[in-house]
């Protein structure tokens, strides 16, 4: 009875994000202009693993067969003045053996986005529900998608902002968004979810002038941010900053940038608000020797401390391309998952929703534990992505760092550095074969030792025809590095799927 009531509860809260969102674009705008699709897409899946609950090595493993039943709806469209990428799926888990996992789960990404009045109103809406794991030495599974009795949490992630704008003729224009972002971490449908950060809501004032279409080898930009955080109906921080930056073309492949302002930061979490509050500057260059190369390098003082942020890329052709980036901010943990989603965008060629760099991307997922805190984080990021004929292939690597605990005066530090990488080739044009891996150390705060986690996939699919499409998984977990944590799980899946 209890998980019926949690999965109603998360139901109707699905529902009423995705229609809030439908109609924040829809409304008072005329689609009819554009190209709209609806694809229904259901599907089913059988799987078997060695270790459905995984249980270390040390203890008694227990295998079973499960059957995931799902039904998809995925609606995408661009019309006159509105945008739409809905993408939703419902997830039935039968396990023949451990009852107990049975449960639905919910999967829902959507962004649209519309425009009221033309040049002068827009609005946005964007949601993103899906299961998360807690922590990284909690339980896992090898197939990373499927309902776990412990260290899983629903985590429902949405906002919604309005944003003005004015040209003034071109001189400047000036952009005034309100934007309100919503986080919940909800019990799954099975199992125990255990401690989980509170709810928030956070309201954001953002003013920006910026210089118009007047301008051409000098730009510039102030912006004014004011922003509320309330962690379970209780206040919990207040921002406010105050920046300006300008850029400056010295020839055609350097600009000059620099930047200067203010924070102010009140958070409940940080014992000495003054360690991180008060004025910043950062000054660098962006390089652009070529068409294929760009380079921002910048440094400065924020934060009571040396800071640097920096991206990078580089074009070997048309189809490969390598980046890299750099940055350190101060957030909660709510802050970061609104951040994640609030970055993403509709590709305007495919209509999906990628990161700015075009890749996909689970907002809601985090390199690091789950915490209830606001923590300083130092974020890296490398990745190499290319098409060679048939061939598609992905290398990344990642690390991350955060220091918790500021509140009671005992700080500590978390990394986690993350190594990945993928390779497809379409075989023929009905069938292809994916393959994967990844290897993460994760050092928690709360442990003294390092944490190393293998995953592999291999994938074969199949078309049987335009609207039917086969598959075959097989996955392979271990985890090492903790006395007595040593988990090794394997899975294989047969999937079936169909779209009208």
């Amino acid at each position: 009875m209890a998980g019926t009531e949690r999965d109603g509860h998360l139901w109707r809260l699905t529902c009423g994000v995705s229609l809030g969102v439908v109609l924040a674009v829809s409304g008072g705008v005329d689609v009819s202009a554009g190209e709209w699709t609806i694809q229904p897409s259901p599907s089913v899946e059988e799987e078997f693993t060695d270790n459905v609950n995984g249980t270390t090595s040390n203890n008694d493993i227990d295998s079973d067969f499960i059957t995931t039943a799902t039904a998809g709806l995925g609606v995408h469209g661009r019309g006159g003045r509105t945008n739409l990428s809905f993408n939703y799926n419902l997830s039935q888990e039968t396990h023949r053996n451990d009852d107990e996992l049975d449960g639905f789960r919910h999967d829902l990404l959507t962004i649209g986005d519309a425009e009221i009045w033309e040049e002068y109103v827009f609005v946005d809406a964007r949601a993103s529900i899906s299961q998360e794991i807690l922590s990284s030495s909690g339980t896992v599974t090898a197939d990373g998608d499927r309902n776990q009795g412990t260290n899983q949490t629903q985590v429902a992630n949405y906002s919604g902002s309005v944003t003005f704008r004015h040209g003034n003729d071109g001189w400047a224009d000036s952009i005034a968004t309100y934007r309100l972002s919503e986080t919940r971490f909800l019990q799954t449908d099975a199992g125990a979810t255990g401690a989980t950060p509170a709810p928030s809501r956070t309201h954001e004032i953002i003013s920006t002038l910026e210089s118009g279409r007047r301008f051409s080898v000098l730009s510039w930009s102030g912006t004014a941010t004011t922003s509320f955080q309330y962690n379970d109906g209780q206040f919990q921080s207040r921002t406010d900053t105050l920046s300006g930056s300008a850029e400056y073309t010295a020839t055609r492949w350097l600009s000059l940038l620099a930047s200067a302002g203010r924070d102010d930061i009140k958070d409940k979490n940080i014992e000495d608000d003054d360690n991180v509050s008060g004025i910043f500057w950062q000054a660098g260059a962006r390089l652009q020797p070529g068409p294929r190369t760009q380079l921002r390098l910048e440094y400065g003082q924020r934060f009571d401390d040396q800071n640097c942020d920096a991206d990078f890329s580089y074009e070997f052709s048309p189809l490969t391309r390598m980046s890299a980036s750099y940055s350190v901010d101060i957030q909660t943990q709510q802050e970061a998952l609104n951040n994640s989603l609030n970055n993403l965008i509709i590709d305007p060629d495919t209509g999906e929703i990628t990161d700015p760099l075009g890749n996909p991307v689970d907002p809601n997922a985090q390199a690091a534990d789950v915490i209830d805190d606001t923590f300083k984080t130092e974020s890296f990021a490398l990745s190499l992505n290319g098409n060679r004929g048939r061939n598609t292939f992905s290398v990344s690597a990642a690390f991350t760092r955060r220091e918790v605990g500021a509140a009671d005066g005992e700080e500590g530090f978390d990394k986690t550095t993350t190594l990945s990488g993928s390779f497809s080739r379409q075989l023929r044009p009905n069938a292809s074969l994916s393959l994967s891996g990844s290897a993460q150390v994760s050092s928690p705060s709360t442990q003294s030792e390092d944490e190393t986690t293998l995953n592999a996939r291999a994938t074969f699919n199949y078309n049987f025809a335009n609207d039917l499409a086969g598959s075959l998984n097989y996955a392979y977990l271990r985890r090492f590095g903790r006395t007595g944590n040593g988990v090794t799980e394997n899975s294989v899946a047969v999937r079936l799927s169909k779209t009208f």
